[in-house]
């Protein structure tokens, strides 16, 4: 596969592949396609690592986490993730690419609804 990572605008990475035709040669580079690609929020909190299903086990997501992380430190920021111990899969990816266990974290997650006017009365 034939493909770039760039920083696009901040604040994500993203991994783009070179459409092939029929016959197999490349077709140009404006039809690139975002195959993977990771996010980073404030302070240097990464996360919404996704690859498309058909581009996986190539090592794009850690390629782009290892970017991604890269900048976050040449930028003075730490590079950290949040993951919740469930996904696994997601844990060892980090820990293989050398991502340390800190502390583990208990949320809540609270939604929002829409409320009317009286809500706010009451």
């Amino acid at each position: 596969m034939s493909g770039t990572i760039s920083f696009t605008s901040r604040p994500s990475v993203s991994v783009s592949a070179a459409l092939r035709t029929a016959s197999g040669s490349l077709q140009q580079e404006a039809e690139e396609i975002l195959v993977s690609w990771i996010r980073t929020y404030k302070f240097g909190l990464m996360g919404n690592t996704f690859t498309l299903p058909q581009h996986r086990r190539q090592g794009l997501a850690g390629a782009a986490t290892m970017a991604l992380a890269n900048q976050l430190l040449q930028e003075g920021l730490p590079a950290f993730v949040f993951i919740e111990d469930s996904n696994t899969a997601s844990v060892q990816l980090h820990e293989k690419l050398g991502f340390e266990r800190q502390i583990a974290v208990n949320a809540v997650k609270l939604l929002f609804h829409e409320a009317t006017d009286q809500d706010y009365l009451e």
